[in-house]
């Protein structure tokens, strides 16, 4: 189920950074970004009603809103790059990095992938 959760969300950003992409390119990369967030939000309530119930704790929407501001500030940077870069650059280099800082932070808060997950993510790596 991970892997194909994993898919999913690699073709639904795909799909969503090309399309802010192209759209930066015609209009502000702020407003870009703001939009598609406020889409996002969006959506997230419509899937509130079939989403598990959760009640987070404090340290749960802190991590939230750090990880919201990250994306939000990434997402920026994304869209100027994709504005104003060759997609075919700009893309392969912001999904390194992306695929990186995880793997990097999981590896020393003591994370031990299997031979056959390392070999996956090598292959995934050098493909970009």
């Amino acid at each position: 189920m991970g892997i194909a959760l994993g898919l999913l969300a690699g073709i639904m950003y795909g799909a969503s950074d090309f399309i802010g992409g192209l759209a930066s390119r015609k209009s502000s990369t702020f407003a870009v970004a703001v939009i598609s967030q406020l889409v996002g939000f969006v959506v997230l309530i419509a899937l509130l009603p079939v989403l598990p119930k959760a009640t987070p704790a404090r340290a749960d929407l802190l991590w939230g809103l750090l990880a919201g501001l990250g994306g939000g500030a990434g997402i920026l940077f994304l869209y100027q790059g994709l504005a104003v870069g060759r997609m075919s650059v700009v893309s392969p280099i912001t999904a390194v990095v992306a695929a990186i800082i995880p793997l990097m932070v999981g590896l020393l808060l003591g994370e031990r992938p299997s031979v056959i997950a390392l070999t996956g993510v090598g292959i995934a790596l050098v493909s970009v």
